[in-house]
């Protein structure tokens, strides 16, 4: 009684793991098409025990490191036989860590254990265009570790200022990267400020102020107090006109002559009460050694 109850708890195991096989077959018929193909696989382990089929073998023994995955029970020269499944892939990825650039697919090995792939085609990017760590540092602030194509690389960080005292720059730069190396650049926060002192020259007033480029460029514009500059009707300078003078504009036949003192920026003509120019008077004003008697015509000539 006792060997033949064993007989049927042995067989009704056999037959569980039959089902089993059975059940991963028609779930994973893939896997076990490509098994049956590899017709190099390393033999890890015969058993004793004797069979016809692989129906008749029990499921392999697993050894220290090995995944039931990755064996295949065979019926060889009516012995049972555990071989590896060399290559074949256990639907599982293993990333490098939380800044690593690709994951890589888990495969089964020689000796029958979960092996990662070194077949960079197969391997996926993860964190393409985000930050890494890479293998080897790089002391310079302008670079920047980045993954690119499943490789953590350093690449220029246009973005990024620099420290760098050594490097010169003028009023209307500041120290940043430029192309990975620390340069002077422009600086944006700087443009339409001031970067030098007002200069009036000849009735007119060079403001410098910073431009978009970084330079320090001159904006010329008629000095504030100027009464002339390129013309008493030019730039504005209408509105700077002596009231003596617009009286003459409106109420000549003919434009009145005039000429501009670029010294002091102002205007020059008959009736502005000073003799200028070719005037032998100008209203009150007489030349000294003019004979008594005379005056002062609306040409500013002596009569």
């Amino acid at each position: 009684m006792t060997e033949r109850c064993m007989t049927r708890v042995l067989a009704g195991a056999r037959a569980s793991w039959i089902v089993t096989v059975l059940m991963a077959t028609v779930v994973f018929p893939g896997a076990i098409a490509l098994t049956m193909t590899l017709a190099q696989a390393q033999v890890l382990s015969v058993d004793a025990t004797k069979c016809s089929t692989v129906m008749d073998c029990p499921p392999p023994v697993l050894r220290e490191g090995q995944d039931s995955r990755c064996l295949e029970v065979v019926c060889q020269k009516g012995l049972c036989a555990a071989k590896a499944r060399v290559g074949h892939g256990l639907d599982s990825f293993v990333s490098g860590g939380e800044f690593a650039c690709f994951s890589a697919p888990l495969v089964c090995d020689s000796m029958g254990q979960a092996a990662t792939v070194s077949d960079s085609s197969r391997l996926v990017a993860v964190r393409e265009g985000l930050h890494c760590i890479p293998w080897v540092s790089s002391n310079n602030p302008c670079l920047r570790p980045v993954c690119r194509n499943k490789v953590c690389v350093h690449e220029p960080n246009d973005e990024a200022g620099c420290p760098d005292v050594a490097i010169p720059v003028k009023p209307c730069e500041k120290r940043g990267c430029r192309k990975g190396q620390c340069e002077a650049v422009p600086d944006p926060k700087k443009q339409g400020t001031s970067c030098g002192d007002s200069q009036t020259t000849e009735c007119r007033t060079s403001i410098y102020a910073c431009s978009a480029t970084g330079t320090c460029e001159a904006t010329k514009k008629v000095a504030e107090n100027a009464e002339c500059a390129d013309g008493p009707l030019a730039l504005g300078a209408s509105s700077r006109l002596p009231k003596a003078f617009r009286d003459l504009v409106v109420s000549s036949a003919t434009f009145p002559k005039y000429s501009c003192d670029v010294t002091s920026c102002k205007l020059q003509f008959c009736g502005d009460g000073t003799i200028n120019g070719e005037e032998e008077c100008d209203g009150a004003s007489m030349p000294s050694d003019a004979p008594a008697g005379r005056r002062c015509n609306a040409s500013c000539k002596v009569e």
